[in-house]
């Protein structure tokens, strides 16, 4: 059972599935970032998904490779807290060897979870 409602930014139907009320999400049509409304209606309709193959595109269309460049004079900052990141702090869940993503990544002065990943140990 999810929640209806209309994407804010294309007005086409959306269900939700298994996220609730004030929760965000990608429009399946659009891809744009809503956040699922207090008026969303209980549906028994399957979810809306994004089509797992997308159209195709010309060569035309897809971009060129993004260019890395390593910057010594930058300081990552904590999209949470906004302190600067000169250290994060990690714990690894489950046994290394079997579990391939098992790093749990999160910043030192607020503690919540910047990402996961697997452990570059070993």
């Amino acid at each position: 059972m999810g929640l209806k409602f209309k994407c804010s930014t294309c007005r086409k139907p959306v269900i939700s599935g298994y996220l609730k009320r004030g929760e965000i999400m990608a429009c399946p049509h659009c891809g744009a970032l809503v956040t699922i409304p207090d008026f969303a209606t209980e549906s028994d309709e399957s979810p809306s998904i994004r089509s797992q193959r997308g159209p195709s595109l010309s060569q035309e269309q897809i971009k060129p490779e993004l260019k890395l460049t390593e910057r010594e004079d930058l300081v990552p900052v904590c999209p949470y807290c906004e302190a600067s990141l000169n250290e994060i702090y990690t714990r690894t869940k489950g046994i290394p060897f079997i579990s391939a993503d098992n790093t749990v990544y999160f910043c030192p002065h607020c503690l919540k979870v910047l990402g996961f990943g697997k452990s570059r140990m070993g």
